[in-house]
């Protein structure tokens, strides 16, 4: 058996040369990483270019409007020419444009509508109102005026809504021609809201069926309604000082009953000297005459 020669050289060229491969993969491998390098820079310089161009687009879109608005709320053209009024009765043309600033020069855009209609809504006779930009230089402004339904004796007299908020008090000059409320404190109004609300609608259903009357009971001539939490409602007319104790609910009946007995009354020639109504034992009228002195 042979064995071999530890001795023996092999050729040069059978070893492998380990570092000349390293090399040569270096210099294979170097341009892709050069050009990965490259893609790398181009890509993050085009992300940092591309935020700064839309810093500066921003900023000049800015400046652009700020000037461009500047230029039309500083223009002659927008300025405000006409006030278009609807709605006023109590409230005068004078009032709303004091109230809202129209009564000066002043530029349709640089108007804050929503603030101007707060202002004027404040005025006690005022409900809603409505201001619309009709451009290029007028302004509409709409008002829906508080309807007195009658007048509330809170130790002073005050105007009574139809949604039963006393809104404004009585001045000295006035005298509105408006049946009086009564029975009601301050406290009832502020501290027991709710329940007066609920007491002040027997007082308006009441105030309904009168309206559609014609004749000694039409709304015109009632000169006050009682509230009573117990007996309910009372009412007193301004012609022969008549008295009514109505009592709550089925006012509509009670007071055509009324009318109908007053008919009979007066046919018989009975209806001088009348005092006093009672309508709260239904279907009977209790009919008093005034006692002569």
């Amino acid at each position: 058996m042979n064995r071999p020669n530890l001795n023996e050289k092999k050729p040069k060229g059978s070893r492998p040369n380990r570092y000349k491969d390293r090399k040569a993969a270096r210099r294979t491998d170097a341009p892709k990483k050069r050009g990965e390098a490259l893609a790398k820079v181009w890509r993050t310089g085009k992300f940092v270019f591309s935020g700064v161009f839309a810093l500066v687009l921003v900023g000049v879109l800015s400046v652009g409007l700020v000037l461009g608005y500047h230029f039309l709320v500083s223009s002659e053209y927008f300025m405000v020419r006409k006030v278009v009024l609807t709605g006023l009765n109590r409230v005068s043309r004078t009032q709303v444009l004091a109230s809202t600033g129209l009564d000066k020069p002043a530029n349709i855009l640089a108007l804050n509508l929503s603030e101007m209609a707060e202002e004027l809504q404040a005025a006690p006779w005022i409900d809603r109102v409505t201001l619309t930009r009709k451009l290029p230089d007028t302004i509409l402004v709409d008002v829906k005026e508080r309807r007195p339904q009658a007048l509330i004796s809170l130790g002073a007299m005050y105007y009574l809504d139809e949604s039963g908020r006393a809104f404004k008090k009585v001045d000295p000059n006035e005298k509105p021609e408006l049946p009086i409320v009564t029975g009601f404190t301050k406290a009832d109004l502020l501290e027991r809201f709710d329940f007066t609300q609920r007491d002040l609608k027997e007082v308006f259903a009441l105030l309904e069926v009168l309206a559609e009357r014609n004749d000694l009971f039409r709304l015109e001539n009632i000169s006050e309604i009682n509230f009573d939490v117990a007996r309910g409602l009372t009412l007193f007319t301004r012609e022969q000082n008549i008295q009514v104790k109505v009592g709550f609910s089925d006012y509509r009946a009670k007071i055509k009953r009324l009318g109908r007995v007053m008919a009979h009354l007066k046919i018989n020639g009975q209806s001088d000297g009348l005092a006093y109504f009672n309508l709260e034992c239904s279907p009977r009228v209790v009919v008093r005459h005034a006692v002569s002195g």
